[in-house]
């Protein structure tokens, strides 16, 4: 005996996520449901039809965050609806990870993944074990000597991005969080800018990490008879 699934249900395609344009499209997903409705916090609403697309951001500052709200109905009449949040990003923001590489490991991997229980498709950085962190190069205004660092895609970011630390052996690895003590994997560590392990597998620190921006007072540019000197205006 075969049963068919025909409960109704709205989404939207990305979930919940953050966005670095000025703009960012989002599709509306109706499955089952009739009389599918949309409201945005920038003020927009309307009818919508599965698989349409709207574009928000436009009336929203940088920093700010945006809230999709979804209705519809079922074939019992009943009401189904699903809020989602995007967040407006500064272009020029990363989020980095940063990470001692324990002694004990011959390599340092980051593994990124986004933890969203209701998307069909996992969306990670790489393949376990994910890729390599590259050395912290000297003159770096955010990381350490002795530090490596990652850099999360652009595409990953948001508020349910986590990371893995691990030492690059696919078969045998070694990784933190490490799993439970019944080997349960263990999730990864919240990133949502810019955070700094300290290399500790046993009892070890995952916190912010405020960078130093050092500003550029002045920059002169000669190229032949012309010059330009941010310092003190153009001159030719």
């Amino acid at each position: 005996m075969f049963f068919t699934d025909n409960s109704g249900s709205v989404s939207a395609t990305p979930g919940d996520s953050s966005f670095k344009t000025d703009t960012t499209t989002v599709t509306l997903n109706a499955n089952n449901v009739t009389d599918a409705t949309y409201t945005t916090s920038e003020g927009k609403s309307g009818s919508y039809q599965d698989g349409d697309t709207i574009t928000i951001g436009a009336s929203t500052a940088i920093g700010d965050t945006i809230t999709v709200k979804l209705q519809g109905k079922d074939a019992d009449g009943q009401t189904v609806s699903a809020t989602y949040k995007y967040t407006k990003k500064d272009p020029a923001a990363t989020s980095t990870a940063y990470a001692k590489k324990p002694s004990a490991w011959s390599n340092l991997y980051a593994y990124v993944y986004v933890d969203d229980s209701s998307a069909t498709t996992l969306k990670e950085n790489a393949k376990w074990p994910g890729e390599p962190m590259t050395q912290v190069a000297s003159g770096d205004t955010c990381g350490k000597d002795d530090e490596y660092k990652y850099e999360i895609p652009d595409d990953l970011e948001g508020s349910n991005t986590r990371i893995i630390f691990n030492d690059g052996n696919a078969t045998n690895t070694q990784k933190y969080p490490a799993d439970t003590t019944e080997g349960v994997d263990a999730a990864g560590l919240k990133i949502d800018g810019n955070y700094a392990w300290d290399g500790n597998t046993s009892s070890g620190t995952w916190e912010a990490r405020n960078c130093v921006v050092i500003p550029t007072k002045s920059v002169k540019i000669d190229q032949g008879d012309y010059s330009v000197d941010l310092s003190n205006g153009v001159t030719t």
